[in-house]
């Protein structure tokens, strides 16, 4: 299954194919297999998508229609078959597009489906398509109700044939003995009407919440004991968070961060939070004054998002104060507090000035050679890993090898990764303790490894440090451990957000651990890069390794990079991209600085570069580069997006421009995103320098004009 959301009037035919053919050639090739077979089942997972529609997945809804059509045909035939249009399916964790089904945008008006449910549908499906069945060749699952008083109800709704799903709510309810009117059950809004203390608002909103969370996620059990979990463990992905951000906005009129609903905060602090931000109008009987809402980050993508502060040095520190010290009932209510020295400490590995390993591992391998003949790369199959790949097979003579490569077959069957004699790929997972090495294999690779490309990250940016903390920071403490024996030399690709955290206007080309993240381990993106840092610089001095740290900012897609479904989780490709569909971009009224933009074959020029270059580090064994600057736009000057097509952009509202965006086929969980940008509040991020001075400059808005008048 591919999705690739675009509206009709946008569609090329290379997005139409893409979508359309999995489905239906693959549903053709099976029937043509098993034509004339008698088979006691032949099921056909179709999609809810088809039947009632969804804005920019036409070519989807197309291909799952042309399913449906086949199992009626099959039936024709005397053979069984069944079409199942299935809802969304919840429960197993975060989406990952590109291994797990991804929700239609509509899932805010489908039934939550859990596993158990699909695996009963599935049986369903068998028995319906039997010839014995009285059932026809489609199963439609996953449909709600939906109440005539529902504000933003979906298109379906007003659907004559969709009818029977829609209930009329009465003012009040009649006792069928008296023939008396009941009163209606009591709303939220009367609920706060009715709180005489900032306690009382506490209990509405986390005992409505515990009830939305159940009517939402379709889940059994006490809704209060969900208010103790978080949202990986009750399987939050980031359209349902969305959804739980719109029902506080419109219950309670309070913005909660979507970064905070799929972080690391249970959903009891979530009520907490919601709690006290609660605008006085709608708790008339509680006078308290309420304490400043804590600034909001963006998690960006390489430093992608470059804000240069121009407000006084104390609102700086203001903002640096609330990233490092969370607040202490945050803490009292179930989040999570790191300890940063102990999560960036080094292996339990100490190697004697003799080389030999406390462990009672002799180093008597030869010592890494330099330029490398052979180079370790994680990430292979990224963004920018597939395109390191090809730069240094054309740049470099040496051997490659590959690990840590998810769905490594599917991968080099379709062509997504070369084969070539310089390179060798090991299938594995970051996630894993050893990577996924065998002993013997890891014994093989780190004898002849000459230089390790750390460049493998789980890129998740609505993800807490505790979810990212496996991919991200266990497997760079593995790999730390691989080379201390030889004192391989490491080449980490860190992130211009690692620098967030310092609430300084720029970054230097140096150290950035000095401040310290967030103890609750949010922004958990940019959090485990900058612990992976500090873990190098330590490692670094215990184990005499030569680290350089990369800090690329946003790596510019182009061709096919723009096209696979990753591209739509970029939220900077994104912004960009739909700005040019709309021809127009949002306001920014709060965020001051640039998008700071890099070609893919820059990073890759620059880290070759350094591979090969003597190593001179007056200051140390760790080095630092930041990959940036090739393009910078200013965040109040988005118009001048559209200056390359000779015209300056619209500016419109935020809002106007996310719903527009939206309907275009943004995917909602990169909007909010976006949103975060314009939040009031939001903290300086820092802009990475070269050396002493920037390596690219803002666009000049007045050649700008001049060209386009």
């Amino acid at each position: 299954m591919v999705l690739r959301d675009v509206s009709i009037r946008n569609m090329s035919f290379d997005q139409m194919s893409d979508v359309v053919k999995p489905k239906v050639l693959g549903s053709l090739y099976l029937d043509r297999i098993f034509h004339d077979k008698p088979l006691q089942f032949f099921i056909l997972l179709s999609s809810i998508n088809c039947i009632i529609g969804n804005p920019g997945q036409a070519h989807y809804a197309a291909a799952n229609m042309y399913m449906c059509a086949l199992a009626a045909q099959r039936r024709k035939r005397g053979l069984a078959a069944t079409a199942i249009n299935v809802g969304a399916v919840i429960g197993l964790g975060y989406i990952q597009r590109e291994n797990h089904q991804a929700l239609d945008r509509t899932v805010t008006t489908l039934m939550r489906l859990s596993e158990d449910d699909f695996h009963q549908i599935v049986a369903e499906g068998i028995e319906a398509g039997k010839m014995t069945s009285d059932s026809g060749p489609e199963l439609s699952t996953g449909l709600l109700e939906m109440p005539t008083s529902l504000p933003n109800s979906p298109p379906w709704s007003r659907d004559a044939r969709f009818s029977h799903f829609i209930t009329i709510l009465h003012s009040a309810e009649v006792d069928a003995t008296t023939g008396r009117e009941q009163p209606q059950a009591e709303t939220i809004q009367d609920k706060l009407n009715g709180c005489k203390n900032h306690d009382d608002v506490k209990t509405v909103i986390k005992d409505a919440f515990a009830a939305q969370l159940r009517r939402m996620l379709q889940i059994p059990g006490e809704g209060q004991q969900l208010l103790t979990m978080r949202g990986n463990e009750i399987g939050l992905d980031s359209l349902v968070s969305v959804d739980i951000r719109a029902w506080f906005l419109k219950q309670f009129q309070v913005s909660v961060p979507t970064l905070q609903i799929m972080g690391s905060d249970t959903m009891l602090s979530l009520a907490y939070y919601a709690a006290e931000r609660v605008p006085d109008e709608i708790v008339p009987q509680v006078a308290t004054a309420r304490p400043s809402a804590s600034a909001e980050l963006l998690s960006t993508d390489g430093g992608g998002l470059d804000i240069s502060a121009k407000g006084p040095s104390s609102d700086r520190a203001a903002s640096q104060r609330a990233l490092s010290c969370p607040d202490t009932e945050q803490r009292q209510n179930g989040v999570e507090s790191y300890d940063w020295d102990v999560e960036s400490s080094p292996p339990a590995l100490v190697i004697s000035p003799e080389g030999t390993a406390i462990e009672g591992v002799v180093v008597v391998a030869a010592a890494p050679t330099s330029p490398p003949r052979v180079i370790v790369l994680t990430g292979a199959s990224g963004l920018l890993g597939h395109h390191l790949v090809d730069h240094l097979l054309t740049h470099t003579a040496a051997k490659l090898i590959c690990v840590a490569v998810r769905r490594l077959k599917e991968l080099l069957q379709s062509g997504r990764l070369p084969t070539h004699e310089r390179i060798t790929y090991y299938g594995g997972d970051l996630r894993l303790p050893d990577l996924g090495l065998s002993e013997r294999d890891k014994t093989d690779i780190m004898s002849r490894t000459d230089l390790v490309i750390h460049n493998g990250a789980d890129t998740s940016h609505l993800s807490s440090y505790s979810a990212l903390k496996a991919s991200n920071v266990e497997s760079t403490r593995y790999l730390i451990s691989l080379c201390a024996r030889r004192r391989i030399p490491i080449h980490y690709i860190s992130s211009g957000g690692a620098g967030l955290f310092s609430g300084e206007k720029t970054i230097p080309e140096a150290s950035v651990t000095s401040a310290s993240p967030p103890a609750d381990g949010s922004y958990g993106y940019v959090t485990s890069k900058w612990v992976c840092e500090r873990m190098l610089e330590r490692a670094s001095d215990m184990f005499g390794l030569d680290v350089c740290i990369h800090r690329p900012s946003t790596i510019i897609r182009q061709g096919q990079d723009t096209r696979d479904q990753r591209a739509r989780l970029d939220w900077v490709n994104e912004l960009l991209t739909y700005s040019r569909v709309l021809r127009a971009v949002p306001e920014v009224r709060f965020a001051r600085g640039a998008l700071d933009l890099v070609s893919v074959d820059k990073v890759c020029m620059e880290i070759i570069h350094r591979l090969s270059s003597p190593r001179e580090l007056p200051g140390g064994r760790v080095s630092y580069v930041h990959e940036a600057g090739d393009t910078l736009i200013a965040l109040d000057q988005l118009r001048l997006i559209g200056g390359d097509a000779g015209h300056l952009f619209a500016v419109i509202p935020m809002s106007d421009w996310l719903l527009q965006a939206k309907e275009a086929g943004l995917h909602a969980a990169v909007g909010a995103l976006i949103e975060v940008l314009d939040s009031p509040g939001a903290p300086n991020l820092p802009r990475l320098l070269k050396d002493a001075d920037l390596a690219g400059k803002l666009v000049d808005t007045t050649k700008t004009k001049q060209q386009v008048d």
